[in-house]
């Protein structure tokens, strides 16, 4: 399977799944996706500050699942103020110091559910669980992972 890696900006990545059998020179058109939502991953360094920015990607890109490093969300802010329209948020906070933290987006119509995975400390991570309806087979669900790696951790 072909995976179409577009770089939007700095910090941004968009991969969209394709067919095997469409031509690397086309476009990549609805037609062309797979079974497979598309993912788009980033390090915000404060998505709170391109909030905006951020809703317009995930509109034109059809993003399905939004992965966010350094999300620099905080138990003081409102989850309406970090809500996308048309997605859920899973979201872990650092609440030792400023900055850090990781979300994830998941278009509503995608089934999901945050998982318990124990990690080590020094690191920021989140894993959510995704059952799109429809798969290829052999694959019964999605297990995403936003992880950030502290600065000073050893």
């Amino acid at each position: 399977m072909l995976m179409v890696v577009k770089k939007l900006a700095h910090h941004h990545l968009f991969i969209s799944p394709v067919h095997s059998s469409q031509p690397q020179s086309q476009p990549v058109t609805s037609e062309h996706k797979t079974l497979l939502p598309s993912i788009f991953l980033t390090n915000a360094q404060s998505l709170v500050k391109k909030f905006e920015e951020a809703e317009i990607i995930f509109d034109q890109q059809e993003v399905d699942i939004g992965v966010v490093t350094e999300s620099w969300f905080s138990p003081n802010i409102p989850d309406e103020q970090l809500s996308i329209s048309g997605y859920n948020l899973f979201s872990q906070c650092r609440d030792r110091r400023r900055g850090g933290g990781v979300a994830i987006y998941v278009r509503n119509e995608l089934p999901a559910k945050e998982i318990d995975v124990p990690v080590p400390n020094e690191l920021e991570c989140l894993w959510v669980n995704i059952r799109p309806n429809r798969l290829p087979r052999g694959i019964s669900s999605l297990a995403i992972c936003a992880v950030y790696i502290v600065t000073d951790s050893p």
